[in-house]
């Protein structure tokens, strides 16, 4: 699905294989990143006009660009769904949300939804995540206590932590063991960082009422199952 943005890492500068090149053919790669963001087609003869480049220019760029293993034949950015996530899409967070709340409302009512599903639009998406922050204001303070920075990343949020921030006469469930069930689950990927604790790489996932999670990469196990460090830090 085309999307407006895409995660563009720091190593970029620091990548072997992209500083060896010239400035004017690093510049060609990110706008092959982006076209691929936006799903543009481009036909050879209207991408070197596009570049301002003559078509001898643009055929050793992709002979360079393939060569260092960047694109496929067909201008398609290699790794690009490992460095991508689902989850950037505002339209699937905006669908979830709206999930939820229609859930709630069916549980305190009569089970007769008055809103109307309609098709989600960017203005939808920043209504949508402004009433989620209102909720998690109110969330603290009927609780009294502060619920996890979604930006904050780098220490633990224990388990009983997460907990501490559902309803207390409901069941914990257990968290989902793939990728796909946290993302059917709600939740939302936040970033990556180096555990204080062990060093490893780890995915922080904020829960559905805001907590934060730590999840071994790809394998969506729960770090704190298998860091190496028995003690650990808390929110």
């Amino acid at each position: 699905m085309a999307n407006p943005w895409f995660r563009f890492y720091s190593e970029f500068e620091d990548d072997p294989k992209v500083v060896r090149m010239s400035e004017p053919m690093q510049l060609r790669l990110v706008k092959v990143f982006c076209s691929h963001c936006k799903e543009v087609t481009m036909s050879e003869d209207d991408r070197a006009f596009k570049w301002h480049i003559s078509e001898e220019e643009l055929a050793a760029t992709k002979a360079l660009f393939i060569e260092k293993g960047f694109i496929d034949e067909n201008w398609t950015p290699l790794n690009w769904n490992k460095r991508q996530y689902i989850s950037d899409s505002s339209t699937d967070r905006t669908r979830r949300y709206r999930e939820r709340k229609r859930t709630s409302q069916e549980r305190h009512s009569d089970g007769h939804v008055t809103e109307p599903v309609t098709t989600v639009t960017k203005c939808d998406a920043l209504e949508a995540d402004t009433e989620a922050d209102t909720e998690q204001k109110r969330l603290e303070q009927r609780r009294g206590e502060s619920v996890p920075s979604k930006k904050r990343g780098g220490e633990f949020a224990s388990v009983a932590t997460i907990f501490s921030n559902m309803n207390p006469r409901s069941t914990p469930r257990p968290f989902p063991s793939t990728v796909p069930g946290l993302v059917a689950g709600g939740y939302t990927l936040s970033n990556r960082s180096a555990c204080r604790d062990c060093g490893a790489e780890v995915d922080w996932w904020v829960t559905p009422r805001g907590g934060q999670l730590p999840m071994n990469p790809d394998t969506a196990v729960v770090h704190m199952e298998t860091c190496s460090k028995a003690e650990r830090r808390a929110h």
